[in-house]
């Protein structure tokens, strides 16, 4: 997501989703195991002055507009075109976009959980952990420990120390989820959603003493 418009979207996507693929394709370079990228940018603003909210960009050729390759896609969703160009929220992406925009009001809101009752999950959940300043550092924390996981990752992968790395990281990421798992057990929250929300299995939330 990105509200600022002093940012260069367009050459910043690229960089992510070079890296991105660059480094699926394994030590020999096998294209043939490359993963297919999907770079997705949810703006507040516009950065296409014509087209639709929602522009997908691929490889084509400039002649006849034929797709040489979509290893590589390119999501630009514009907000500020989606409000202007869509008179009535009726599809999944509509509702999302109108709920992440956070421009509705309560009844607008109210139509939008009224048509996906995921959303109205998503909200509930978010109001709880906002409410809960413990379990909001807890997931912040868990958030830029993964950033940090992965940068140490990277180096472990080039060092030739991945194994190791990965066994610390694994470890870490457990222990911040069940932090989590417990602050979401006091709150009685049921255990599907502390399993969506922590990817701790039945049995292992079961073990947790609050």
């Amino acid at each position: 997501m990105q509200n600022k418009k002093d940012y260069n979207i367009i050459k910043r996507g690229q960089a992510h989703a070079s890296k991105i693929y660059y480094n699926s394709l394994e030590e020999r370079l096998n294209y043939d195991v490359a993963e297919k990228t999907i770079i997705i940018w949810l703006l507040d603003h516009d950065i296409f002055n014509d087209g639709p909210y929602h522009e997908v960009s691929k490889t084509v050729r400039s002649s006849n507009g034929e797709i040489l390759s979509d290893d590589i896609t390119y999501h630009y969703i514009q907000l500020e075109k989606f409000y202007n160009q869509i008179e009535e929220i009726v599809t999944p992406e509509e509702q999302w976009l109108a709920y992440l925009s956070c421009q509705l009001n309560k009844e607008e809101l109210e139509g939008v959980f009224a048509m996906n009752e995921k959303i109205r999950d998503v909200d509930k959940m978010a109001e709880e952990v906002l409410k809960d300043r413990e379990l909001w550092e807890a997931i912040n924390d868990k958030i830029m420990a993964k950033n940090l996981e992965l940068l140490k990752l990277e180096y472990a992968h080039n060092e030739g120390l991945e194994e190791g790395i990965v066994k610390g990281v694994t470890k870490g990421e457990k222990e911040k989820s069940i932090q989590i798992a417990k602050k979401m057990k006091k709150a009685n929250e049921p255990t599907e959603k502390i399993i969506e929300f922590t990817g701790l299995t039945k049995e292992e939330i079961d073990k947790i003493k609050i």
